[in-house]
């Protein structure tokens, strides 16, 4: 039964998904607390494990995978309840972390319920899965008053997200095709939406040139820079587009992000 709900969380799919609230935690905090951080990261664990196990229940029940997972039942009740555990420890934390709480299960239960399905709107599911990654960063930093400053940063990590999501629905659209979910990459076809790829690379290499004449350093940019182009290049050389991953040059920016802010 452990290894069905393992299965149903999906962790080995999102444990470095954990540091964009490490990163919202830094971002603001003058010194490191353990005990904060891991509050943090305890908090987001449980959102994470409440998006993917909801996700997938609903998979259960629409193509029968019950060899691997709990039954529909099972796995709809532990989503929800990962759910209202992050609402009884947001409670005890900060108002400012159950607003996000709440953001955040608003996002995924518009993205992910079949009654509502926005995961099958192009364009608007894209926004929405990549802004309900961005929330996991304003909680990182949700133990102290939420800022003008901190939105600004907050910015930058929901436009990264939209080229990862994008890359995302490309290496899933043959499965989503099967499954008639209508997403921005199975609406525009392959090659279209590399160029949209490339677009929102653009997009990303502008935003931290605002915040360089908002007062932050030129570091953030430099660092945005390296990402973008080293996107860039991995996106053209790799034809396969199954074999790109964002995710090792994406955990090369976020620790670079992270260096810069603890250096502020």
């Amino acid at each position: 039964m452990l290894k069905k709900i393992i299965n149903l969380t999906r962790i080995k799919d999102w444990v470095h998904i954990l540091g964009l609230p490490i990163l919202g935690f830094v971002s603001v905090s003058n010194e490191i607390n353990a005990i904060v951080l891991l509050i943090v990261v305890i908090m987001s664990s449980l959102l994470l494990a409440f998006a993917y196990s909801y996700d997938i229940s609903f998979d259960i029940l629409r193509y029968r995978k019950v060899r691997s997972y709990p039954t529909f039942k099972t796995s709809l009740f532990l989503s929800l309840l990962f759910l209202l555990l992050s609402f009884f420890l947001s409670i005890t934390v900060s108002y400012y972390m159950l607003i996000l709480v709440v953001l955040f299960s608003i996002v995924v239960l518009i993205y992910l319920t079949p009654s509502i399905d926005l995961k099958s709107m192009p364009y608007i599911g894209t926004f929405l899965n990549a802004t309900g990654f961005s929330i996991l960063f304003l909680i990182g930093g949700s133990l102290s008053e939420i800022t003008l400053e901190i939105i600004y940063v907050w910015t930058l990590v929901l436009i990264t997200m939209i080229p990862f999501q994008i890359v995302h629905e490309i290496q899933d659209m043959r499965e989503d095709r099967r499954n008639k979910v209508i997403t921005t990459a199975v609406k525009l076809g392959k090659e279209k939406t590399r160029k949209l790829v490339y677009v929102s690379l653009f997009v990303l290499l502008l935003w931290p040139v605002m915040l360089y004449y908002l007062g932050y350093t030129i570091y953030i940019s430099l660092a945005t820079f390296i990402f973008c182009s080293s996107a860039a290049i991995l996106l053209y050389t790799k034809k396969n587009i199954r074999k790109i991953h964002f995710r090792y040059i994406a955990f090369i920016y976020g620790f670079m992000l992270l260096l810069i802010f603890l250096m502020k």
